[in-house]
């Protein structure tokens, strides 16, 4: 039911970070760019996803590696319209989500993953970006698998995070 999706969260040195490395980069060893791509954001001083920047890794479509809330933004605002995209080409097919949309056009649409590292700073101040971003994730999150869009959000502490809603929790 929720294993399209996953929240991590721990404290401070318990691990998180080697984790989404290591997912990154066994996805990246084992996938060719046409069957999965990243999406990365990095609200911890850019210093975890800084490194597929600088090697640039073909499997990243973005990297956001300078803790700025808009350029995050910009990135749930990009895969949004990204899953409209997709929304519309598998309808189009009269399929009903991204296994039978490849099995249908013989093309390749990749698994789309992302991930961001310390996703409360989204919800850092009660703002108007707060309150789009937490409509965003909800909306990625609801209708993403099918689409084959997949989130992963990292967190020392979900508490801080009254923004995301706890029906998108709960889908995680």
């Amino acid at each position: 039911g929720v294993a399209q999706h996953a929240l991590i969260a721990g404290k401070t040195g318990s691990g998180k970070s080697t984790l989404l490395h290591v997912l990154v980069t066994n996805l990246a060893m084992w996938y060719h760019p046409d069957e999965v791509e990243f999406y990365l954001v990095d609200f911890k001083k850019g210093v975890e996803f800084k490194t597929y920047a600088t090697h640039q890794l073909p499997h990243a479509r973005a990297i956001a590696v300078e803790s700025d809330r808009e350029f995050g933004l910009s990135v749930l605002q990009r895969l949004d319209a990204e899953l409209t995209r997709r929304g519309e080409m598998i309808r189009k097919l009269g399929v009903q989500d991204l296994p039978a949309y490849r099995g249908a056009s013989r093309q390749s649409l990749p698994r789309t993953l992302l991930i961001i590292d310390e996703f409360q700073e989204f919800f850092s101040e009660d703002d108007k970006l707060a309150q789009e971003a937490g409509l965003l994730l909800d909306r990625l999150v609801r209708q993403g698998r099918a689409f084959g869009v997949h989130i992963l959000l990292g967190s020392q502490t979900i508490g801080g995070s009254s923004g995301l809603a706890r029906s998108t929790i709960g889908q995680m």
